[in-house]
């Protein structure tokens, strides 16, 4: 049996957003604490660390300079790199310009002092219109030296854009998982790498999902949505990554795993995936499904994209997605 299907919302959420655009009080890194050497030579140096809290606090920061319109109000340094949607940007250019409104009920951040990176998502307004705003930031010696951000708007191209309006993060994001349930960084990094790899070798079972995991892509639930009846937002996150569906994307490059949370199991990453739009069809459960519409054109996301994984288990998934021409680069490759 052959399946000629339109894209649904769903499905353009999943076709990594290629409808979408083309284009509180905490520590700061000022409030750091810092552990001092002292070599054979008569010289004392000081490395300046930033822990959870400050990490968290150069997000903080970073938005309240954003919606003043002035960088100068975080601590940026001076050869600090900023990008938006892969594009190289002078920082106070983009959203800087834009930003109108702060976040309000959804927040969701993660912070990991090994690597210096902060992972943020959050809904908030641009030029009064709703937008999603995520990516990370790095902190070096008490300074935000990387910026790496994406922006979703709504309704640019279609309707690439979910349910911004939802209420709050899942508490799942912030439990803190017990010790017996607990994964290395390593094991973290490579769960995720396993879900990517499984999405561009087409593979099954090489990556394991809790029963209750749901995915969210731009604000839309993609897998295990309790409204959905029919397709792959209705089936389970196991279900749905091992269904074969997603033989359109060509390629995942690059693969950068920037954060990682131990005692709450969350991982994070910045991934290009590129579609060349020359498969016609896939074979879903055993059923010829042909594609149309968005997936048969040469496009490349940008997903931003974070995991909250117990005893080796992904249990949550969060993604925003930009599309953006094909091959593009990364901005930092």
């Amino acid at each position: 049996m052959t399946t000629i299907i339109k894209l649904s919302a769903w499905v353009l959420a999943i076709n990594l957003a290629a409808c979408g655009d083309e284009s509180a009080t905490t520590s700061s890194p000022a409030a750091v604490s810092t552990a001092t050497t002292t070599p054979a030579a008569p010289q004392t140096e000081t490395v300046v660390t930033c822990d959870r809290d400050c990490l968290l606090g150069a997000v903080d920061q970073y938005m309240s300079a954003l919606l003043a319109h002035d960088p100068a109000q975080a601590p940026f340094a001076a050869d600090a790199k900023f990008t938006e949607n892969t594009v190289v940007l002078d920082l106070g250019d983009g959203l800087w310009n834009t930003a109108s409104a702060p976040p309000s009920a959804y927040q969701l951040k993660a912070a990991d002092p090994d690597t210096g990176n902060a992972a943020f998502y959050l809904i908030m307004e641009e030029s009064g219109s709703p937008i999603w705003l995520s990516g990370r930031l790095h902190v070096d010696n008490g300074e935000i030296d990387e910026l790496e951000t994406v922006v979703i708007r709504q309704g640019l191209g279609g309707s690439g854009f979910g349910a911004y309006d939802l209420a709050g993060v899942d508490p799942e994001w912030e439990a803190m998982v017990p010790l017996e349930q607990r994964n290395t960084r390593e094991e973290l990094f490579d769960v995720a790498d396993r879900y990517v790899e499984t999405l561009d070798a087409d593979l099954k079972g090489h990556v394991q999902f809790d029963p209750s995991c749901n995915r969210i892509e731009n604000g839309v639930i993609t897998a295990n949505n309790p409204n959905a009846t029919s397709g792959m937002g209705a089936a389970s996150c196991q279900e749905n990554v091992d269904s074969g569906m997603w033989v359109y994307i060509t390629d995942i490059n690059p693969r950068r795993f920037l954060v990682a949370d131990v005692e709450r199991g969350i991982v994070m990453g910045m991934f290009m995936f590129h579609q060349d739009g020359s498969h016609e069809f896939a074979m879903v459960n055993g059923e010829r499904v042909e594609y149309s519409g968005a997936t048969r054109r040469p496009f490349t996301t940008v997903i931003p994209e974070m995991f909250k994984v117990r005893d080796g288990k992904i249990t949550r998934i969060v993604a925003t997605m930009a599309s953006i021409p094909y091959k593009s680069k990364s901005g930092w490759d």
